[in-house]
């Protein structure tokens, strides 16, 4: 009995990970830097200043668009981890490009200035940190941070 159980434990940790459960997986951390097959990774938040592995301030059931400068668009799908999405395709592709987070039904919810990003800016959370790098804001996040700031700014 007691080897059926020790098996049974190992099998749990092998499949489970050190602690990694699908809802925590490196939130907010550059994806590409540990999967290499991805073309581009991003984590969506609730807060521009989320930490990184930070399941709990995820925005689940949102999707990643971009609106490349020839009209086309790019889908991301949805990645391990609460909030997390990637694509994997051609960067052959892309030139410059508009990104959109929208809603589970389609809503447009936030979005990058238009044509403001290009093939080197395909690493989403290596800028979109805590604190936000390279005039990045901070985290990407499931709201229009823009409208929320004019909103306060008004007041």
């Amino acid at each position: 009995m007691l080897r059926v159980n020790i098996l049974l434990i190992s099998t749990v940790f092998i499949f489970t990970g050190c602690g990694d459960s699908t809802s925590v997986h490196n939130q907010g951390k550059d994806c590409v830097s540990c999967h290499s097959s991805f073309d581009s990774g991003v984590t969506i938040f609730n807060s521009l200043n989320a930490s990184d592995r930070n399941a709990t301030d995820t925005a689940n059931g949102y999707k990643v668009r971009l609106v490349l400068d020839d009209g086309n668009t790019i889908s991301y799908v949805k990645g391990r981890g609460d909030g997390n999405l990637y694509w994997k395709g051609d960067e052959g592709t892309i030139n410059d490009f508009t990104v959109e987070i929208l809603d589970e039904n389609g809503k447009i919810v936030n979005k990058s200035r238009e044509n403001s990003h290009n093939v080197g800016r395909l690493r989403c959370n290596s800028c979109h940190t805590q604190d936000g790098l390279n005039n990045a804001p901070g985290r990407v996040v499931s709201y229009d941070y823009n409208q929320l700031l004019s909103n306060i700014i008004a007041k």
